[in-house]
């Protein structure tokens, strides 16, 4: 993160088991691409927050769930994140309020903020209801966040209804 901001305003950094995420202020995605290269190596995406926010807009909530597990098993917490909330906007769900603090948190591990990670699977914890929401048996899930709260090392979701 040191030489990266020497060369560009990069505002946090996540890390995952298969990639990093580089958050970056500012700049032409194609310097950012070039910079990013030049400190680290090969960069496989670039793109605008708000072209992510479009990209992973759900429309309704099978369609969000699904994607949001995808996101979240791949490690790609920040944007699974971003898929449930229009849906929690539009209906206040707290079962979708806890799904979305419970990427939050493992953002925070990404980020070595241990301390905001176990607050936030809390949070998530006490937020969340253990009956079906789509494809996620949340009784489960509830059972590998205190997995996670215990140990701090990113949980994988299990969808069983999904197709």
């Amino acid at each position: 993160m040191e030489k990266l901001r020497k060369v560009m305003d990069v505002r946090n950094v996540r890390i995952a088991r298969s990639h990093i995420e580089i958050e970056v202020w500012s700049m032409d995605p194609e310097k950012v691409r070039g910079h990013i290269e030049g400190v680290i190596g090969e960069v496989i995406l670039v793109d605008h927050i708000d072209n992510i926010e479009k990209r992973l807009e759900a429309k309704d909530m099978d369609a969000a769930i699904k994607l949001y597990i995808q996101l979240f098993n791949e490690e790609r917490f920040w944007e699974a994140h971003i898929v449930l909330e229009s849906i929690w906007r539009k209906n206040r769900d707290p079962r979708i309020q806890a799904l979305i603090k419970l990427a939050a948190s493992h953002v925070k591990i990404q980020e070595n903020k241990p301390e905001y990670a176990k607050k936030l699977a809390m949070e998530s914890l006490e937020m969340m209801d253990p009956v079906k929401l789509s494809c996620l048996n949340l009784k489960e899930v509830m059972e590998e966040i205190k997995v996670f709260i215990e140990n701090l090392k990113p949980i994988k979701l299990k969808s069983r209804f999904c197709s």
